[in-house]
C-alpha cells in the first residue's frame, strides 16, 4: 500500500518575494514589536518568576528570541491569525499564551486589545516534574469567573496544554477554550515512533510529506477540560470575498497604536 503524500505550508521563499508583495515593511516592523514583547516577558521570568521557583540559572534571552519561531513567514497564516483575533477577542476574558510557541499568537491577540498573559511551561528535573513559569504579572484572583482561550502552536501528545489546565482547574474558570495554528502536525519520523505509544488510539496518521515526515491529527489528544479547539488551519480560512490585504492592513493600523 502506497504512502499518502502531503504537502507542506507553503512559505515566503525570501525578502523579495515579500517585497514584491508590498508586505516587507509590515514584516519587519511586526517583527521588531514581537521581539520586545518576548523580551519583556524573559525579563519578567528572570527577575521574578525563575527566583520563586528557587532557580538559579536564568533564560537566555537571545536563544530564547531565536527559537521562539514568528509564523509570519507561513503564507496566509499571518492573515488568518488576525481573523480570528477579530472574531475571537470578544467572546474570552483572557488569553493565555503557551510558551515558547504560542507567543506569536498571544502577540497578535494582544494587539487587537485581548488581555493576554504567558506561561512557560518547563520540566524543572525530574523530582519536580512540570513547572508553570509566568512570563508576566498573573494572579490566580485574577481568573476566578473568567472565559479563558489558550493560545499555542499544535498539540501532539496534549501534556502541556494538560499540565496547565490542571493548574487553572481550581481557580474558578467559566470555561477553557484552546486556539492552535495547526491541526495537522508534521514531525520526523524517529519523533513519531517516540511518541507513538503515548497517542496510540487517539493520533490519526494522515500520511507523510514529500521530505518523509510523518503528518497526524491528533484533534483526540486534546484534555478533556479543554471546551472547544480551533485551529488557524481549518477554522480561519479567509472568505474569496474579502481581499486579504484587508487583515494586514488592520494589523498595521493595531501596530501603530502599539507603538505609541
Amino acid at each position: 500500500m502506497s504512502k499518502k503524500i502531503l504537502k507542506r505550508p507553503t512559505v515566503y521563499c525570501s525578502m523579495e518575494e515579500l517585497s514584491e508583495l508590498g508586505q516587507k515593511e509590515l514584516f519587519l516592523r511586526f517583527h521588531a514589536q514581537f521581539k520586545k514583547y518576548i523580551e519583556k516577558r524573559v525579563d519578567f521570568a528572570n527577575d521574578f518568576s525563575l527566583p520563586a521557583y528557587d532557580i538559579d540559572k536564568q533564560i537566555d534571552k537571545s536563544n530564547f528570541v531565536k527559537k521562539t519561531i514568528n509564523y509570519n513567514g507561513f503564507i496566509g497564516f499571518l492573515e488568518k491569525a488576525v481573523s480570528a483575533a477579530q472574531s475571537l477577542v470578544d467572546q474570552y476574558d483572557i488569553g493565555i499564551g503557551i510558551a515558547k510557541q504560542g507567543l506569536w499568537l498571544s502577540f497578535i491577540f494582544n494587539l487587537f486589545k485581548l488581555e493576554t498573559h504567558d506561561i512557560l511551561v518547563e520540566r524543572l528535573g525530574m523530582k519536580r516534574g512540570r513547572g508553570s513559569i509566568p512570563l508576566d504579572p498573573l494572579k490566580s484572583s485574577d481568573l476566578s469567573g473568567k472565559k479563558i482561550i489558550l493560545l499555542e502552536n499544535d498539540l501532539v501528545t496534549g501534556e502541556t496544554v494538560e499540565h496547565l489546565t490542571k493548574g487553572l482547574d481550581n481557580k474558578g474558570l467559566k470555561h477553557i477554550d484552546l486556539l492552535l495554528i495547526f491541526r495537522d502536525n508534521i514531525c520526523s519520523e524517529s519523533y513519531y515512533k517516540r511518541v507513538r505509544k503515548k497517542i496510540r488510539g487517539k493520533a490519526v496518521k494522515l500520511g507523510n510529506t514529500i521530505e518523509g515526515e510523518v503528518v497526524i491529527n491528533t484533534e483526540k489528544c486534546v484534555p478533556s477540560k479543554i471546551r472547544k479547539c480551533m485551529s488557524l488551519q481549518y477554522d480561519f480560512q479567509i472568505p474569496k470575498t474579502i481581499d486579504s490585504n484587508y487583515y494586514l492592513n488592520e494589523l498595521s493600523r493595531m501596530l501603530d497604536q502599539d507603538e505609541c
